[in-house]
């Protein structure tokens, strides 16, 4: 395994821990884990990097929205939803799929 490999993993251990006291809905989470599955994979992603965001950033919740506009599981703001081709980011599939590639391009 690469180190930027491992890192990630670390980082995204980490981020669980921290969120995972915190969540909303567990049920959100399990009803996601098969999408959080495929994309992953799709993009070649841990998908435990994947959970890590949804927990710290949304708690779970497919209806989160931040303050300044991002939505969804992943936060994305509209536009970088619609750019990586999320038409409803309230989707949970759309929102994962679309966060997912968007967070391929960051890496």
């Amino acid at each position: 395994m690469n180190s930027k490999r491992r890192l990630l993993l670390a980082i995204s251990a980490f981020m669980l821990e921290v969120g995972s006291a915190s969540r909303a809905d567990a049920q959100s989470e399990a009803g996601t884990s098969a999408f959080i599955k495929r994309y992953a994979a799709h993009y070649n992603v841990p998908s435990e990097l994947i959970a890590a965001f949804i927990d710290v950033e949304a708690r779970w919740n497919p209806r989160a929205v931040s303050s300044k506009g991002a939505v969804g599981l992943m936060q994305l703001m509209p536009a970088t939803a619609r750019r990586f081709g999320a038409r409803d980011p309230f989707d949970p599939e759309q929102n994962i799929a679309a966060g997912t590639r968007y967070l391929t391009t960051l890496m």
